[in-house]
């Protein structure tokens, strides 16, 4: 079986076509497994640091286990949707036997999960093969993918032989870094802030952070995970990701997919709040894409009505976010590990610590009012779109120089995604430049409503692709099936 390019396009089929391919067994998980592992090993240092474990021999064994079964099972036999797919998870969520570093340096005294988080026990009964954990920044605090203690991944848009390039942003930073370069077709990150949909924008990938409350929780080490945190999916597509939203939410697959629904018939509203101080290439390729979606046929408003609440639920971002993480980390502060600790996640979680539960209740209150004012503003739309991020990112070298740079670069980032964790409202993140400077296009459906969310965004794909948004310079030349193919023998 061919390896094909390191970089895009990564030789995948949608997951869906890769699963049955490998039931017929027209190809194996044997093969998969194996070509990812393959693509990890050759991969340039800023790519293959995007994973901190690899599973190798335990991937192996777990695939041949399963193509063996798959050879003696009668045709009758139920298959998951995800069988013999490799997969990565963050470096956030328990696995068997495995330590969960989190973000910060590796140690020989770790303790080993002792179960798999809710999550990974899904996926793998869904048939997939875990191949490994993701980089992510330092306990998942910060949304610009640097992280002083490991091998920096830089996003696949801008690389150096020096090893520079783009952040890719965070905290799922490996995730969304291993699938852009086709090291594994999706990768789980985790969202409380926006740590899906800012490393998918900057690495030109699909994240989508589902409502909180849809996907369980246990065997994630917590960050905001009173009202903020969630679990989803990093892939190629949308496709891809509802089928493994689907499985972390422990919904049935349909018996077949379902019609995408007309964009024409769409309403959107675009707050002028998120576009705010963009950039110049994320306006540009944000309001390229927005005129696309107009053209094909869908309404989209542009309103200043919401701007206020907006604003407002900034403000109280702060209060909660910090504060949840302070009680979720505060005790990194108590022992040595507290020593090696980033500026910024320091800083966050001493601010936290110094909230009283009067101002913390007090700012749920306001947040829970605020929330149901949006609800209603908002609930005859399809969907509510903004760019991702607001701004392009900085370079790794940069980063490095300037504590300056990454401060700013961990405030800008995530002004628009961290609206939807307030609500606790699912959204996706596509991706839609016109350039070699990634960036996202985000559409928030309605808390709850995440399978239409999904629906939406896979016809806002279909637009985007149909007008070479959001595609890569070096996929340009390819068509969009060919971007999609499976493995070629």
């Amino acid at each position: 079986m061919a390896l094909g390019g390191l970089c895009p396009p990564a030789g995948f089929c949608t997951l869906r076509r890769m699963s049955a391919s490998v039931i017929k067994q027209e190809t194996s998980s044997a093969q998969l497994v194996e070509v990812c592992l393959n693509r990890i090993r050759q991969a340039p240092a800023h790519s293959s640091c995007s994973f901190v474990q690899v599973y190798g021999s335990e991937a192996q064994a777990s695939a041949a286990d399963l193509d063996a079964k798959l050879r003696s099972s009668i045709e009758t036999t139920r298959h998951g949707p995800l069988t013999g797919i490799p997969v990565a998870v963050k470096d956030l969520l328990d696995v068997a036997g495995q330590p969960t570093w989190g973000g910060r340096p590796p140690s020989e005294n770790e303790a080993m999960a002792s179960e798999d988080a809710i999550v990974v026990s899904r996926l793998k009964a869904a048939g997939a093969i875990v191949l490994g954990k993701t980089h992510l920044t330092e306990l998942a605090c910060v949304g610009h993918g640097y992280n002083h203690h490991y091998k920096a991944p830089t996003s696949p848009f801008k690389r150096s032989e020096s090893g520079d390039g783009y952040l890719p942003g965070g905290s799922s930073s490996g995730s969304a870094v291993a699938v852009a370069d086709g090291l594994v077709p999706v990768a789980l990150g985790t969202d409380t802030g926006g740590s899906i949909r800012i490393p998918a924008a900057w690495c030109g990938v699909v994240g989508f952070k589902p409502s909180f409350g849809r996907v369980p929780l246990r065997g994630c080490q917590p960050l905001g995970n009173v009202s903020l945190d969630t679990i989803g999916p990093i892939g190629r597509c949308v496709e891809d990701c509802a089928v493994v939203f689907r499985v972390l939410a422990d919904i049935a697959e349909p018996s077949k997919p379902s019609e995408c629904p007309q964009i024409a018939k769409m309403r959107f509203i675009i707050p002028a709040y998120c576009l705010e101080n963009l950039d110049t290439e994320v306006e540009g390729s944000f309001e390229a894409a927005v005129s696309a979606i107009e053209q094909a046929g869908a309404t989209v408003h542009r309103l200043g009505t919401l701007d206020p609440i907006l604003k407002e639920l900034q403000d109280l971002m702060t209060v909660t976010f910090h504060t949840e993480a302070a009680a979720s980390l505060q005790h990194f502060l108590k022992d040595e590990r507290g020593k090696s600790l980033g500026f910024v996640v320091r800083s966050r979680i001493e601010q936290g610590s110094k909230t009283s539960a009067v101002e913390y209740l007090h700012a749920q209150q306001r947040r829970h009012l605020l929330c149901a004012e949006i609800d209603a503003m908002t609930k005859s739309y399809d969907g509510v779109l903004m760019p991702t991020v607001r701004c392009a990112p900085i370079l790794l070298s940069e980063a490095q120089a300037s504590d300056e740079a990454l401060q700013q670069a961990a405030h800008k980032c995530s002004l628009n995604t961290r609206l939807g964790n307030l609500l606790g409202r699912c959204a996706a993140s596509l991706p839609c430049n016109r350039s070699d400077i990634p960036v996202g296009i985000m559409v928030m459906g309605e808390k709850g409503g995440d399978e239409y969310c999904l629906d939406v965004a896979m016809a806002i794909e279909a637009v985007l692709s149909a007008c070479g948004l959001g595609v890569d310079s070096r996929q340009r030349s390819d068509s969009h099936a060919k971007r999609r193919r499976i493995m070629g023998a």
